[in-house]
């Protein structure tokens, strides 16, 4: 279950990443789009209150650093519970997955290296990055 919530921009975390770096091209298209009045969806932020990951960007580290760019200061999240980070990561890489730009094999890469340094065993990995991107285990 989440819940929605308008949250300060310099208050949201990024403590992990999907991709190995961000689309300046991309953050420049969403910004252009903010800039428009074109509504984005939400952040997906961890709901973590006084944890470790409290406010930790899930997915939308584009949309964060086009609002950075536009200067908008409150933006609308979603916060959501996670069990793990792994949990977050995974989740992170689906909705990469099916977004608007969709990750590469380096970013699959980094993602699975993520994982694996989080703890996760490489048998894990690999049947739920396969599960998450399509591809055969």
């Amino acid at each position: 279950m989440s819940k929605k919530k308008q949250l300060a921009v310099g208050t949201l975390r990024e403590s992990f990443f999907v991709r190995v770096e961000l689309n300046d091209d991309h953050v420049l298209h969403l910004a252009g789009l903010i800039e428009s009045g074109v509504v984005l969806p939400p952040i997906l932020v961890a709901d973590d209150e006084g944890g470790e990951y409290e406010r930790v960007v899930v997915d939308g580290r584009h949309r964060l650093a086009a609002y950075n760019l536009a200067g908008i200061k409150e933006v609308d999240c979603e916060l959501r519970k996670f069990d793990s980070l792994s949990d977050m990561i995974l989740t992170a890489l689906r909705n990469n997955v099916g977004g608007a730009l969709p990750p590469g094999s380096s970013d699959i890469s980094h993602t699975m290296e993520l994982l694996l340094a989080g703890g996760m065993s490489r048998k894990d990995i690999i049947a739920q990055t396969s599960k998450v991107v399509g591809f055969p285990e």
